[in-house]
């Protein structure tokens, strides 16, 4: 994984169904031009097609990953640079958010090939990215241009962004995408939406905790 969250004691994530527990798209709109999408379990065999009529299936077999739980999402994409290849699956969410600093971001995978899912074509088109009312967001922590190939928690990458939002209702996106003029199976887990909490909070709630823990060991016979 690129980095963890903040103090998960004082994040809250904002969105519903983050990682797919409900083992369906519960509280999720989801589209996009694509080969197909779904929620699976862990090891399950995707159905990958060919992007173009009569071309082997290049990356099959792909599996479902799963980051954490006992599901996630799954996307298949073709992610050339070529305007017939340009394929994502769109994940969003309509939030109520007060105004503040924001970070944003998912887990991505793909067990694919051990030698790697290029990603180039879909960074550079955005449909491998985060959205914020149709606009996109750069990634602040970006995933490899050439993802490698793994069935574990670890061999997630973690895409993010962090950015002010205004006071109001947002959409909240994530386009996955991935591979070349051929589909590919790529694995999303563990979305989220959560406030960043300015350094004075963080310094309370740590000094809350602090002194919760001293109250509790003075109360010990």
């Amino acid at each position: 994984m690129a980095k963890c969250l903040r103090s998960t004691a004082v994040i809250t994530n904002l969105l519903t169904n983050p990682g797919f527990e409900t083992g369906n798209f519960a509280g999720w709109t989801v589209g996009g031009q694509n080969g197909g999408y779904g929620v699976a379990t862990d090891g399950t065999a995707l159905p990958v097609t060919s992007a173009v009529t009569g071309w082997p299936d290049l990356y099959f077999p792909s599996r479902q990953n799963v980051h954490s739980g006992d599901f996630a999402a799954y996307g298949i994409t073709a992610g050339d640079s070529q305007e017939g290849f340009r394929e994502y699956v769109s994940f969003s969410q309509s939030l109520s958010l007060a105004p503040g600093k924001y970070e944003l971001g998912f887990y991505l995978g793909t067990d694919n090939t051990p030698g790697g899912t290029g990603l180039t074509a879909a960074l550079d088109s955005g449909h491998l990215g985060i959205y914020v009312d149709g606009h996109h967001v750069p990634f602040t922590t970006l995933p490899p241009a050439n993802l490698l190939g793994g069935s574990g928690p670890m061999d997630f990458v973690l895409c993010s962004a962090e950015l002010s939002l205004a006071g109001g209702p947002h959409n909240i996106g994530f386009h996955l995408s991935g591979s070349g003029t051929g589909r590919v199976g790529m694995s999303m887990d563990d979305a989220f939406v959560a406030a960043v909490p300015e350094p004075g909070t963080v310094g309370l709630v740590l000094l809350g905790g602090a002194v919760l823990m001293f109250v509790q060991l003075r109360r010990r016979p």
